[in-house]
């Protein structure tokens, strides 16, 4: 997936961030009759060294996607419900930074 970008020295300070099962949570952008709709998304936080005191920081949303429409599945005769791809939100990036925000914080308090 973001194999080939780590490879590059460009990028040798950048983190992955995910999960086996994408899911990130509510959408904050998409709904489906009035409820938010479940968001699955793989994230890459991409560090870049302005100088000795400042780093960039860029979050690449991979993979965007909400649940699609539901069709009958032969295999396991019965219905499932496909993912549909999406566009990127800067809410949902928000959050990944929240989220990041609140995992140092904690750690910090538990001195680790």
């Amino acid at each position: 997936m973001a194999g080939a970008t780590f490879l590059d020295p460009l990028h040798r300070m950048d983190v992955f961030y995910y999960s086996h099962d994408p899911l990130w949570g509510k959408s904050k952008v998409y709904k489906d009759k009035n409820c938010f709709m479940d968001y699955y998304v793989n994230f890459q936080v991409h560090l870049i060294g302005i100088d000795a005191s400042r780093t960039r920081l860029e979050i690449v949303s991979i993979d965007p996607k909400v649940p699609g429409k539901s069709s009958f599945n032969w295999h396991t005769f019965g219905f499932s419900q496909g993912l549909e791809p999406v566009k990127a939100t800067v809410d949902e990036e928000l959050e990944l930074l929240h989220y990041i925000q609140s995992q140092v914080t904690e750690n910090k308090e538990r001195g680790s």
